[in-house]
Parts: C-alpha cells; structure tokens; sequence
C-alpha cells in the first residue's frame, strides 16, 4: 500500500514525489532533473519515493558510468526500475551532455520504456536561463533552522526508542548548536550522523541515569564530540550595519560581508577576497552606474576620479563568484561614500544593471535560510524573484521582513528609514 507522504516527517519534497508519482502511473518512459546542495539528501528522498511506488532503486555514480558502452545489464527489472543517476553535471541550467550520452547508452540495451531516470547534481541553475525543454528539473533547495530541527527530532526518537533511552532529551538550542558549529550543509545527512553518534555514546559509556531526566547539554556535546568544527560568526551582524550581502554555496548559503575602504588617488579599483570575474564585473556596473548618475544620489561629481577603492571580502582562501551581490556592492559604497549606517543590519541580493534595474537572483531558500540563522531579520530582494518567494515555507517567511525593489530608486525610502538618527539623518539621499 502505497503512503500518501513517504518522506517520514519531511514537508519538502512533497512536488517531487507527486511528480514522479504520477510518471509512474503513466508507465512511460521518464526524465527527471533534481538540483540542490550537498547534504540535502536527494538520494535519500528519491530513495524512499522509489520505496513508495514500488520500484526498484539503482543509484549510479554518473562520473563511473561510460556513455560509450552499452547499458549495465546486471540489474533485475529494469524496465520498472527508478534510477537514481549521481553527480551529473549542470552549465547553463541545463543537462548538456549528461542526457545525451545516457540515451546513447540507453538505446544500445533492452526495453526501459518504463523506467525513471532522475539526475541529481549539487548545483543551482543561473537566474536568466531557460531549463532543458527534455525533461522537469526541480529545485530542492536547503532546509531552514525550523525544518532542520523537525527532521532532527525524528532522528532523536529513533535514537531513544534503539537504545531505550526515551529519558535522554536534545532541547532545541541544543540541536541548533550542532546545525550551526558541527555541520557545513544545507541538509540533514551529517546532522543525522552526529545524533546516532551522541546517543550512542551516551549509551555505551553510560552517561545517564535511567530514572532520570537528562537534557543534553552544550557541555556534553563539548565533550563527547570535540570542538566545532566550523566558525559561526555570531557578531558578524554587529559588524554589518552597513549592508551584507548573501552567497549560494554547494552546501547552502552563506553571508557576504563586503569590506570597502576609500583613499586619496585616482579612481582605482582594487580587489581581494578571491574575487570572481562575474562579482568583478558587478562591481564595475555599480561605478559606472554610480558616475553617471552622481548627481541623483548627491555625490561630487568629480569624487570617483579623485579617491581609490579598496574592495574586500572575508575569508580570502575561498573562491567566490556570482553577479547577485551588485546590489550589496552598491548599498556598501554608498554608505561608505555618504558616511551612513542602518540602526539594524540588512541583506541584500540582486543583480545590477547599468540602468539601475534590480534584477532576480538564484537560491533564494539558501539565502534566506542563512540570514535567518544568523539573526538578520531584513532584507531587500529583487520584485522579479516575487515568484519563488512565495514558494518559501511560510514559518521562514513570516521571521523575516522583507522589501521587493525594481530599481535602485526605490532604496532611498528603504534607507532613510532603516537610517534612523545616524548618518545624514532624515534628509533626502537622490
């Protein structure tokens, strides 16, 4: 009997398996794309889909598979089977090469005119881009803080229930320092790792008393998992009161914060942090943008020809690319320039145009997961990424506010309230 929601627990992922259900009524033969970071458990929810249809599951490692040859052959019914195609590769939004040379393969075998084919890749698709008209490619983007806790608390249960320790308990904050200082992913898999992994310890050393109630403190996870592995930054916001930006990374998303300094020269430019040339490029609209109109946002008209730009990124061993971050970059220097800072920090995301147009941004559920957990409870969007907006859970978007611009104008107001009693007051900025 097949379960209405195979996902134990899981909300997400519910428009997959709708989806790949309905294929596997059909009976036909079916391309499916999924796209994520790591740590999401994409293979685990196709997994437990394929368990709830009835079809055999067969993972294969794509960078394994030669497209030259025919079509593994050791397999059962192949013809009802799901696979589950890993690590394929995505440019440009879309599968070029993968498909192709999957199909050749295909086509050298027997019937699978009924099986799923779903290709999973840890890669976000560009803003602009159309999708592979072949097949249905979803997004399944990271888990928030409230849906990490959700799945961590089915692990927990089953954890109490294995080693009969329904008195040993993981509170909530608990669970979020594991998430925050244990675990770099946009998922659940090392989470659930490091869970079994407490309960077994406490179990096998005895680290409880049966007639009592035990809370897991930060203390015990201290010492029984060692120190965090990962840095949280949890006054990074304090430092931030001039904009941050927001970053998509295979593991989920992450802050930007954008250093600016400005010195006596002639209208240099210069770059660290290990820089793409796509965010290069995004800085170099906002100048352009920024000396054409100087006069608009009261700026002397002669001031970039005359001072040198430092630009700065934390954490300079890791690479970092994109064009979203064009409207941190012009909020930054803007407030560099004019001397202000936000009562509160604020993030921002979206792409600049010469013009002054904002424009929509990729993993948007990556990035505002991110500044939800840091504590960031504004932001400013591109009104063209309305859409996939409202395709965020509703508890992420309600513990946000959230501001959808069309162009750069559309900021001062933004500003000049967030501004407060700092900076140039309540005057006007354009």
């Amino acid at each position: 009997m097949e379960h209405e929601n195979p996902l134990v627990g899981m909300q997400w992922g519910i428009d997959i398996y709708q989806y790949i259900k309905m294929c596997h009524t059909l009976g036909e033969n079916h391309f499916i794309g999924i796209n994520g970071p790591a740590g999401i458990g994409k293979g685990k929810l196709i997994k437990q889909i394929s368990k709830a249809i009835g079809r055999e599951f067969i993972s294969i490692d794509y960078p394994d598979f030669d497209g030259n040859t025919s079509f593994p052959d050791t397999y059962g019914d192949k013809n009802n089977a799901l696979f589950y195609i890993e690590n394929t590769a995505v440019k440009n939004g879309m599968y070029p090469n993968t498909v192709s040379r999957f199909i050749k393969a295909l086509n050298m075998t027997g019937d699978l005119s009924g099986a799923i084919f779903v290709f999973s890749s840890n890669a976000i698709l560009g803003t602009n881009t159309a999708l592979n008209a072949e097949f249905r490619v979803f997004l399944y983007g990271c888990l928030s803080m409230q849906e990490k806790v959700l799945y961590a608390k089915t692990i927990i249960e089953k954890c109490q229930k294995r080693w009969n320790l329904e008195n040993v308990h993981l509170p909530d904050n608990t669970i979020e320092i594991l998430i925050k200082h244990y675990t770099k992913e946009a998922g659940i898999n090392y989470l659930s790792v490091l869970i079994r992994n407490l309960y077994e310890v406490i179990y096998y050393e005895n680290k409880y008393e049966k007639d009592k109630n035990i809370a897991i403190t930060n203390k015990m996870i201290f010492n029984m998992l060692g120190s965090g592995c990962y840095v949280f930054d949890e006054q990074i916001k304090k430092r931030c009161l001039q904009g941050v930006g927001m970053a998509w990374t295979k593991w989920g998303g992450t802050l930007l914060p954008i250093e600016v300094a400005i010195t006596r020269g002639q209208g240099n430019i210069d770059f660290s942090g290990n820089i793409g040339s796509l965010m290069k490029e995004s800085v170099q609209v906002v100048f352009t943008y920024l000396k054409v109109n100087c006069s608009k946002w009261k700026i002397p008209s002669n001031y970039f020809y005359k001072h040198d730009f430092h630009i700065n990124i934390y954490e300079q061993e890791i690479s970092k690319d994109g064009v979203s971050a064009g409207l941190t970059f012009f909020v930054k220097l803007l407030c560099t320039i004019r001397n202000m800072k936000f009562q509160q920090p604020i993030a921002f995301s979206g792409e600049v145009s010469l013009e002054g147009r904002v424009l929509r941004i990729g993993g948007l559920k990556e990035k505002l997961c991110t500044i939800q957990e840091h504590g960031i409870k504004k932001v400013v969007l591109p009104k063209q990424s309305w859409p996939e907006y409202q395709l965020i859970p509703v508890e992420l978007r309600n513990s946000l506010s959230v501001s959808f611009i069309d162009d750069l104008k559309e900021l001062e107001k933004i500003i000049l309230q967030e501004m407060g009693k700092s900076g140039y007051g309540r005057e006007s900025l354009c």
